[in-house]
């Protein structure tokens, strides 16, 4: 009796631990072949949790698709997204999942199921809808950002309109405030250049005057800093405004040249009654032409080819018609002397002094010539001008460029005469020095060039040397009596070229 209440007990204890272990039968179901474990037999799997069938519409074909599986006890791993309360799931849009534990193989009779379909939102419907708020949203921000560029465009428009009709009525010319003065001669390739940019901002607060380095009738000029680069100040009183706005009038609607003064900006400063009004251009280190002559330089016949040519190409660059965006007619200088000419580095020339210059478009008359307070040098003047046969009208524009060629045939004369040959260099002179006075009339002028048709003297020792000879001649040929029998200014500019080539080949045959 008591064997047997042991082997009773030892049964019971044995049955116990093993359904608590979870070695007891486990729960069948069928299973779909992605859910079934590797050693499955006719889709068969085994646990101790649920079974489960689940419904749900594929996202790319829109089919519905039913799958079958297990469920464990406690969701883990791939299977636990289907955490599954015992009885059925809340329905749901598209995917619907339904368990059941009660005997093997329950989940082959469960039917989940979905939400009706007219119940949920028409999949083709919504995208057309997205769409359309799209493209209503995209067409309403460009057709904004059209309006804003619109309203910018007109407002730069009218700011600039205004600027430059200031310039047009008080010629005022400014740069802009970011420019040095090397980027502002650098601007684009080439020796030509646009206009500087303009603001409206004042410059002569700006300039620091460093010191005097000339006076003349009507002007002081100063050598100062402009953002820690030299520049020329040509300080005008008030009373002397005629002449200032020409001189800024002739640098409208031109370009940039290497050899004509580059202008940097223009400007008023202090009250109405006491303005001083600024000229501000390029710093040139060796001063005038007239300056650069009588100083103790040595004058090589190479430095007399590049300051003529250089002079030669700056007049050449006047008297030529520009068209295109800064179309004007030729200019003529109308007061081409030594002192208007300014020598850079390197020995290039550059003309200034364009209070007279007189466009092809301007009509040239007696009496605009009388009321301009600023006259011409008259030792330069031509002889058609010194006995007053270059009428005044339309047709005078032609004459005074051919009077310019004579002015420039002196000024070559000039550099020629001071130039080394032979190893001689006489001193420097003005044309006409030794037969008028220091400040020769018109009456004197005219007695000795158109009466007496005298010149300045052509020395003899330049007919021995090729270069100073081919010099003189081009010099003769500008200062000729008749002006239809002058060069032009290309010509001379292109001969002295030519003259400028021979030198350079006679200096590698004696290297040879």
């Amino acid at each position: 009796m008591k064997s047997k209440i042991v082997v009773f007990i030892v049964s019971f204890w044995t049955i116990y631990l093993l359904i608590d272990k979870g070695e007891c039968a486990k729960l069948k179901c069928i299973c779909s072949k992605t859910y079934c474990p590797e050693n499955h037999v006719n889709f068969t799997c085994e646990t101790d949790g649920n079974c489960f069938s689940q419904i749900k519409i594929d996202e790319y074909t829109e089919e519905i698709r039913k799958i079958y599986g297990c469920l464990p006890k406690e969701p883990s791993g791939p299977l636990s997204i289907f955490h599954c309360q015992r009885g059925v799931r809340k329905l749901e849009e598209e995917n619907s999942v339904s368990c059941c534990y009660d005997r093997d193989f329950c989940n082959e009779d469960l039917k989940p199921t979905l939400r009706p379909m007219q119940e949920r939102p028409s999949p083709a419907l919504a995208p057309k809808t997205s769409i359309v708020v799209i493209a209503l949203a995209i067409s309403v921000s460009v057709c904004f950002l059209v309006f804003i560029a619109v309203i910018l465009w007109w407002c730069c428009r009218q700011a600039n309109y205004e600027t430059y009709r200031q310039i047009k009525i008080k010629g005022r010319h400014i740069v802009s405030h970011q420019q040095t003065v090397h980027q502002l001669f650098n601007e684009s390739g080439g020796s030509d250049f646009g206009l500087p940019k303009l603001i409206q901002r004042t410059i002569a607060r700006e300039v620091q005057m460093t010191k005097l380095i000339g006076t003349g009738q009507f002007s002081r000029v100063y050598e100062a800093l402009w953002r820690n680069d030299k520049v020329a100040v040509r300080l005008y009183q008030s009373r002397d405004e005629f002449v200032w706005l020409q001189e800024c009038g002739f640098y409208e609607n031109m370009q940039r040249h290497n050899n004509i003064l580059a202008f940097i900006a223009s400007d008023r400063l202090g009250a109405p009654s006491e303005t001083e009004l600024y000229l501000i251009t390029e710093y040139c280190p060796h001063g005038s032409l007239f300056e650069y002559l009588r100083s103790q330089h040595s004058l090589t016949k190479k430095d007399m080819l590049r300051c003529s040519s250089s002079i030669a190409s700056g007049l050449t660059y006047l008297h030529t018609q520009v068209t295109g965006t800064y179309r004007r007619g030729a200019i003529a200088h109308r007061n081409l002397t030594s002192k208007g000419i300014y020598v850079k580095k390197g020995g290039v020339c550059a003309i200034g002094h364009f209070a007279l210059a007189l466009k092809s478009t301007s009509e040239f008359t007696e009496k605009d010539a009388e009321k301009s307070p600023k006259q011409p040098t008259k030792r330069y003047f031509a002889p058609e001008l010194l006995d007053r046969s270059l009428v005044p009208g339309n047709c005078a524009h032609s004459g005074l460029l051919k009077a310019d060629v004579y002015s420039l045939g002196l000024v070559l004369w000039e550099i020629a005469f001071t130039t080394e040959s032979e190893g001689i260099q006489e001193p420097s002179q003005l044309p006409y020095q030794d037969m008028v006075s220091s400040n020769p009339s018109i009456e004197e002028l005219r007695k000795v060039v158109c009466v007496d048709q005298k010149r300045p003297p052509i020395l003899n020792r330049w007919y021995r040397d090729e270069v100073m000879k081919r010099t003189s001649r081009v010099i003769e040929e500008c200062w000729h009596e008749s002006p239809d029998a002058r060069l032009t200014a290309l010509r001379v500019q292109k001969t002295l070229t030519k003259v400028e080539e021979l030198l350079t080949d006679e200096s590698s045959i004696q290297v040879v």
